[in-house]
């Protein structure tokens, strides 16, 4: 049941645009310091935590289109940071890996979103922390299968 005094501030979508645009603002004022965006720092992550990875994978682990994924990764490869192999199982599929310079990155950048964790923990305690996490877990589900 909806209040009858809410106001285009109160609605979720609205909230959920705002965070997610400052997110966006921090994020990429913190990557920068390394030279690289949010988008390009979440490639090296993910590629840091799985490994070698497809295009496709990455796209997915990270819920991007392809083809954002492939330019994040056309500018790591020019920067160094990442390499494309051929898949032997499937010459459709290029692997992508890390680079030395690339596993350096990864292990400097990761403090970017572990310092805004604990910030988070720190300001609501550890316990909302998971709970919000949950909460934004269920929303994703939700919208997931309401698109």
């Amino acid at each position: 049941m909806s209040k009858k005094n809410e106001t285009f501030w109160d609605f979720m979508g609205f909230q959920t645009g705002a965070i997610s645009r400052s997110l966006s603002k921090y994020f990429n004022k913190e990557a920068a310091k390394f030279g690289i965006t949010v988008g390009q720092m979440m490639v090296v992550l993910y590629i840091e935590e799985n490994g070698v990875s497809s295009l496709k994978d990455i796209a997915k682990g990270l819920k991007l289109e392809n083809p954002a994924t492939s330019r994040q990764v056309d500018i790591l490869m020019k920067e160094g940071f990442v390499i494309r192999e051929e898949n032997h199982e499937d010459r459709r599929y290029a692997n992508i890996n890390l680079t030395d310079k690339g596993k350096v990155l990864a292990k400097e950048v990761v403090i970017v979103p572990n310092t805004f964790n604990d910030a988070v923990k720190e300001k609501f305690g550890e316990e909302e922390y998971y709970k919000i996490l949950e909460y934004y877990k269920k929303m994703e589900e939700y919208i997931a299968e309401a698109l």
